[in-house]
């Protein structure tokens, strides 16, 4: 006796699960998020001409974070506008947040940071008066004790005018 009964093609099923989008927190209620703070590609700047960010330019910027700076329980900032870089009044480096980890996303194409904001800062990213990040980096950095460690992540900024442009908005999603 021969089956009449259709066989189910599930190689063109859509399977959908609700999603849930929730802010993390800290164990004292700060906010956390995942950014993406750099990515690969050919850069142009008035300030610093031509320049491009390789995939290992991003493996050494988690390298040198994880195994060489900041020393815990030292961690680099994310400010507002860069003004920790080169302040010129008291509050100028006041932190927006605090780069908990690194991870590279997209094949090493691009390097992502957890950050643990600050009340003030989520509120702004929250309400978009600030919509993007801005990496400081040194490539053929040498550190402190003289050694050359070659490309090392700094610092970063929220900001609304970021050098590398193209890059994921600022988010307290997770």
């Amino acid at each position: 006796r021969k089956d009449n009964r259709m066989t189910p093609n599930l190689s063109r099923v859509i399977l959908s699960l609700p999603s849930l989008v929730s802010l993390a927190t800290d164990t004292d209620g700060a906010p956390r998020s995942f950014i993406q703070l750099a990515k690969t590609g050919t850069f142009h700047s008035s300030r610093y001409g031509k320049f491009s960010i390789s995939k290992d330019d991003l493996a050494q910027m988690l390298h040198n974070f994880n195994e060489i700076t900041p020393e815990a329980p030292t961690e680099l900032p994310i400010d507002f506008d860069h003004l920790s870089m080169d302040p010129k009044q008291p509050g100028d480096g006041k932190a927006a947040g605090w780069m908990k980890r690194l991870e590279l996303r997209e094949d090493g194409n691009e390097l992502w940071a957890e950050i643990s904001w600050t009340p003030e800062a989520a509120d702004l990213i929250e309400n978009r008066a600030y919509r993007f990040v801005s990496p400081s980096f040194v490539k053929d950095h040498i550190h402190k004790d003289g050694r050359k460690i070659g490309t090392t992540l700094l610092a970063a900024a929220i900001t609304n005018h970021p050098f590398l442009e193209g890059m994921a908005a600022l988010t307290l999603a997770t």
